[in-house]
């Protein structure tokens, strides 16, 4: 049996904090505002341009504030109290307002899932016969809550006591524990203000979610830099693209959490180079189709994780994707995808030559001096250091990368397998991504290039000691043919 096992089986009620079942893919719980906003612009009909997340902190704050001065509990404010705040402050019409709620719980319900660790503890507490009780100080309605916690493959508890909303059962305690002392509560996760003082024994059993491990630097995620993520996150506001770099780092916290102890190429990969992958098949897409081009040609050898990545993320909306050397279907042009490295100079010039039939190429990065040979048609490079507005991704990437980038995105397979683990983690955040924004807004999907670089650039720039051996690769795993 082990000690969180051992800790909750004396127990006559456990008591689940919401916030320890159910994760946020988010970094910062206030993101789902400007999620939201997107949402209701993208299925209302109608447009709201003023933005709507400093309104609603606003709102909840200043509501929160006022119960406090009349001596009521803060956490009883409700969802329809804070965008009755809302419409007045924005001087919305009922209709709007409405609206605009329904779009925050559609972004909730969106973004929060079970935390497969806990619903199997939680599961194995059921199935003893001991009665739980799911506790959240949250303005969020019960009813929506309940809904969410069956989708997410909960049980249904003895008892849901949400502060936010009277209508939830606050007399279980009673109930369910009377008023002997011998009786034990167990709290699992941060006390509540619903969870009354009695005259029983309480316990706690404290959780550190994902996300928080992330930002703390703790558990799976810790060869990331966790820290560095959440100081950006709190210089850049409530702009689109910190809701970006929310849902790519919350995505990295829970897929890793996965794994309680992945390795550091598996962390790396997942939350470095995958999210830089995010952007890049997006752009090739983009570029292809606004192009005109059918298909994409791939190198057989080093590009077939490119490809992997590009399927695994467009699905059936995907281009036709061969090989190069393959005879093309018809007389229709393709574009020959390369990562830009070319093991014949050694630098990145946009590589060695166009596939046949292909008028041009689409490279991953292109140095600030190169020039496409000649015959070699048009090059587009996704870091591209020609173009001023580009060159300062390029320097973090390419100046860093320790020959990182070479073995990743340029190199066959490597002795070690070093470089096939980070391409295949990476190409599993690529589908996890997918997933997780899958029906999200198109502006919340199509992710920031250079916010989607972050986690890359940080981690070739200041690895952890965890990251650094993968950062630098061993000279093995290079000789294995990654620079060519």
């Amino acid at each position: 049996m082990s000690e969180w096992d051992e800790r909750v089986a004396g127990a006559d009620v456990v008591s689940f904090g919401l916030d320890t079942l159910l994760v946020r893919a988010l970094c910062r719980p206030s993101d789902v505002y400007r999620l939201a906003q997107e949402h209701y612009n993208a299925t209302s009909g109608r447009y709201l341009s003023e933005e709507l997340a400093p309104w609603r902190h606003e709102a909840e704050w200043s509501l929160r504030r006022q119960a406090d001065e009349e001596g009521r509990n803060p956490e009883t404010v409700s969802l329809a109290d804070i965008y009755a705040r809302v419409g007045a402050l924005l001087v919305l019409d009922a209709g709007t307002t409405a609206a605009l709620l329904a779009a925050e719980l559609t972004a909730e319900r969106r973004v929060l899932r079970a935390d497969g660790r806990m619903r199997e503890r939680y599961r194995r507490v059921v199935a003893t016969g001991t009665p739980v009780v799911v506790v959240a100080d949250t303005p969020l309605p019960g009813r929506f809550l309940a809904g969410v916690l069956e989708d997410q493959g909960y049980p249904a508890p003895r008892g849901l006591v949400v502060s936010g909303d009277p209508a939830t059962r606050s007399a279980v305690w009673d109930e369910l524990l009377g008023s002997s002392p011998d009786r034990v509560l167990v709290q699992v996760g941060a006390p509540a203000s619903v969870v009354p003082e009695g005259p029983w024994r309480t316990e706690t059993a404290p959780v550190t979610g994902p996300v928080e491990a992330y930002r703390l630097q703790v558990g799976p995620a810790s060869a990331l830099d966790g820290p560095r993520v959440f100081a950006h996150l709190d210089i850049d506001g409530f702009r689109l693209k910190n809701l970006h770099r929310s849902l790519l780092n919350a995505q990295v916290a829970v897929g890793l959490s996965k794994d309680p102890a992945p390795s550091a190429r598996v962390a790396v990969g997942y939350g470095a180079l995958g999210p830089f992958l995010v952007a890049t098949v997006q752009w090739l897409h983009r570029t292809a189709v606004d192009r005109g081009r059918p298909d994409l040609v791939f190198d057989p050898d080093d590009g077939r994780f490119l490809a992997d990545a590009y399927r695994g993320w467009w699905g059936d909306d995907a281009l036709g994707v061969r090989w190069s050397g393959e005879p093309a279907p018809g007389d229709a042009p393709a574009v020959e995808v390369v990562s830009g490295w070319n093991p014949g100079t050694r630098r990145w010039d946009g590589g060695s030559g166009p596939a046949d039939g292909s008028p041009g190429r689409l490279a991953l990065a292109v140095e600030t001096t190169a020039a496409a040979e000649e015959g070699a048609g048009r090059v587009d490079a996704f870091v591209d250091g020609r173009l001023a507005g580009r060159r300062s991704l390029f320097d973090d990437l390419i100046g860093a990368d320790r020959g990182f980038l070479v073995a990743c995105l340029a190199g066959g397979p490597s002795s070690s397998g070093a470089v096939d683990d980070l391409r295949r983690s990476a190409v599993d955040f690529v589908a996890d991504f997918g997933e997780l924004t899958s029906g999200m807004p198109s502006p919340v999907a199509v992710v920031d290039p250079g916010t989607a670089c972050e986690n890359l650039v940080m981690v070739l720039n200041f690895p952890q000691p965890a990251a650094a051996g993968v950062v630098a690769l061993e000279s093995d795993d290079r000789a294995g043919g990654a620079t060519g």
